[in-house]
């Protein structure tokens, strides 16, 4: 009974730090662009350790990222798919996503985006509303 209660408490403990010992964060959100929901695209999340989290954004424009706690750069994709020779979406060096951007490229570029979000353990709500 003993062992049964050590191996459940190491199990939250991994579970609650990630099990790599550095603590991890979810980050959910909404992105809108013009006041809608973007359909498609990436967010990822640089904090200032240079560890990163990406979420998928999904046709209700929402997303769902694990990050560690800290101040973090934002960028966000959203482009049309590439379909050159009947490849689809593909993705170029480092995974960023090919093919005409629908929304403004500055916010692709982390440094560039303007978007920061400080990310607190445990659950978070980071939303973007783009112009």
């Amino acid at each position: 009974m003993g062992r049964n209660l050590v191996a459940w408490g190491g199990l939250v403990v991994c579970l609650a730090l990630g099990c790599g010992g550095k603590p991890v964060a979810t980050v959910s959100g909404l992105v809108t662009y013009q006041g809608k929901p973007l359909s498609k695209g990436r967010v990822v999340f640089i904090n200032v350790t240079g560890e990163s989290g990406t979420g998928e954004i999904g046709p209700d424009g929402r997303y769902t990222l694990q990050v560690g706690p800290g101040t973090c750069q934002v960028s966000i994709q959203s482009r049309e798919a590439d379909t050159e020779m009947g490849r689809g979406d593909r993705k170029g060096p480092g995974g960023t996503m090919l093919g005409k951007s629908l929304i403004a490229e500055r916010y692709a570029d982390h440094q560039h985006s303007g978007l920061k979000f400080e990310v607190k353990a445990g659950q978070n709500t980071a939303d973007f509303s783009l112009k």
